[in-house]
């Protein structure tokens, strides 16, 4: 399903865009040192990285998903 470049650049782009609150989270506890920032983006990453939680899966089929949508747009040749 990732077999083209194209593929893991946009998988990469919505993984980022997934786990924003956890990297978000971290630069706030980084830049005000207030502890409410770790908490919540370490509980965010906590629950998708337990083993029932479907963020690879889903990443995946957004993937996919963009990926059909950019070959619809696409004119014909």
């Amino acid at each position: 399903a990732l077999k083209d470049w194209r593929n893991w650049l946009i998988f990469a782009a919505v993984y980022a865009v997934m786990t924003s609150p956890t990297w978000a989270g971290w630069l706030l506890f980084l830049v005000t040192g207030d502890p409410w920032h770790l908490t919540y983006s370490s509980a965010y990453m906590a629950f998708w990285a337990l083993p029932l939680t479907p963020l690879i899966p889903l990443c995946i089929a957004i993937t996919l998903g963009i990926r059909k949508l950019i070959h619809r747009k696409k004119p014909p040749h």
